[in-house]
């Protein structure tokens, strides 16, 4: 009866754990930084890994770049797990096929002691039949025999960021997906920018492109002008393009991307209001 007695006890703790730990579905507990506010999507059992994962993301969920925080815990104790591996792979059931897209695993950086922060470009929005998926792939280095296991995050709503988000079709044949990340809060004068460009090899790999040479132009087209001192992005890391943009004035503004590679130019734009 005694041998039976401690499985029991640590089982329902775990149950109460996964029931009850990071309920609040509007903001992520965080005692360092209480101004870091993130949205709950999901809690899971990460299965064969020992841990739970709960994911987070900064906003609601759209096509183009989302940051999204993963903590993991262990699945008898509750107790935080910072030294492990995390990757996610998101998929899109569209019924008679599917596909992934970019994503950037989370890396040994702990955020604030606590988050494994990774990112991922939703290329297509859901609907009521098509809906994303997000594999979260757990290898514990805390547990013994370090056991990998996966969670799987099913029927996730991804709304339509057409202003933000951009896909194009190369003048060397490659398919191209753009994802605005800054300014996030523009203002008027110079702001950081940058974006993400990504291609499609294949349907389950959408690797980083950081082979273009890119030159912006802002114009606002309620005003018929555009604005001086911009500097033009250069390649940074993962697919990331960082320059600076000029705002002179608030309103409507293009943010026109220009991307030159062996002599060939293609372009596209971002859309702000503010």
């Amino acid at each position: 009866m005694k041998r039976l007695l401690l499985p029991a006890i640590l089982l329902l703790a775990s149950v109460q754990f996964y029931s009850c730990s990071d309920s609040d579905n509007t903001q992520a507990p965080n005692n360092n930084n209480p101004t870091l506010q993130l949205s709950k999507i999901d809690s899971g059992f990460a299965t064969g890994s020992s841990s739970i994962v709960a994911l987070y993301s900064e906003s609601s969920l759209k096509t183009g770049y989302n940051k999204i925080y993963a903590a993991v815990y262990d699945s008898a104790t509750g107790a935080a797990i910072t030294d492990a591996h995390v990757s996610i792979t998101p998929m899109m059931d569209m019924g008679t096929m599917m596909h992934s897209s970019p994503k950037e695993d989370p890396t040994e950086d702990i955020v604030e002691g606590k988050w494994f922060k990774g990112a991922v470009v939703f290329i297509m929005p859901s609907n009521s039949t098509q809906l994303w998926e997000l594999h979260v792939h757990v290898h514990n280095h805390t547990a013994p025999g370090m056991p990998s296991g996966e969670v799987m995050f099913s029927g996730l709503s991804v709304a339509d960021n057409s202003t933000k988000y951009k896909t194009l079709q190369a003048s060397d044949g490659s398919r191209l997906y753009l994802s605005y990340i800054e300014p996030s809060k523009p203002i008027v004068g110079i702001n950081d920018l940058e974006f993400t460009v990504h291609k499609r090899t294949d349907m389950m790999n959408y690797p980083p492109d950081e082979t273009f040479t890119t030159t912006i132009y802002p114009w606002m087209p309620s005003m018929g002008h555009g604005s001086p001192n911009n500097v033009d992005p250069v390649a940074s890391g993962q697919g990331h393009y960082k320059g600076k943009v000029n705002f002179t004035m608030t309103g409507d503004w293009q943010i026109k991307v220009y991307l030159q590679k062996n002599g060939v130019t293609d372009s596209t734009y971002f859309d702000l209001i503010f």
